[in-house]
């Protein structure tokens, strides 16, 4: 079927509800093998069909979850350094409340799936700009200081854990 209709001769992957980016994976190649699914489908006794509208979503959802994987990627790196933390996590959440933001264009669904991993992603790093030693790794990190920080109180707890008083 793949070679019928000039497609990559890849498999499906399945995805594996512990790793969040088996789910970008699968979805990925799902997409890529959008055609020969479909024309499978009416072949098969399973009476799955993906509407135009499920598909679209998939390709919003991918959006979504490449932010993850650059982050993802971005802190595994060799050079990454523990300042480079809260910026990271900040800008998923700027990412994720922008998103969250109900548009005719973005959709009721992906609002929503966006707020949801909001919420999953402030319960997991809930307290990350309380931490000293994210937030001293943060304020003396060059590139960040104390203007990539949410919260003003961590801005002035970590400006005074580092002797600093004032701006230059």
């Amino acid at each position: 079927m793949q070679d019928t209709h000039n497609i990559a001769n890849h498999v499906l992957i399945q995805d594996i509800s512990t790793r969040w980016d088996s789910t970008l994976q699968a979805l990925r190649r799902l997409l890529e093998q959008r055609v020969a699914v479909q024309a499978c489908l009416p072949r098969i006794t399973c009476k799955a069909e993906l509407t135009t509208e499920e598909w679209i979503m998939m390709e919003k959802v991918v959006n979504i979850l490449r932010y993850f994987e650059e982050a993802t990627k971005s802190i595994s790196k060799s050079t990454a350094t523990l300042s480079d933390a809260i910026p990271l996590i900040n800008s998923l959440r700027k990412l994720l409340e922008n998103m969250r933001g109900s548009s005719p264009r973005r959709g009721e669904y992906i609002a929503k799936l966006a707020g949801d991993f909001l919420m999953a992603l402030n319960e997991r790093f809930e307290d990350l700009e309380n931490e000293e030693i994210y937030c001293l790794a943060t304020t003396l990190d060059p590139r960040y200081k104390t203007r990539i920080f949410q919260l003003y109180s961590t801005t002035s707890t970590a400006k005074a854990s580092c002797g600093v008083n004032h701006q230059p």
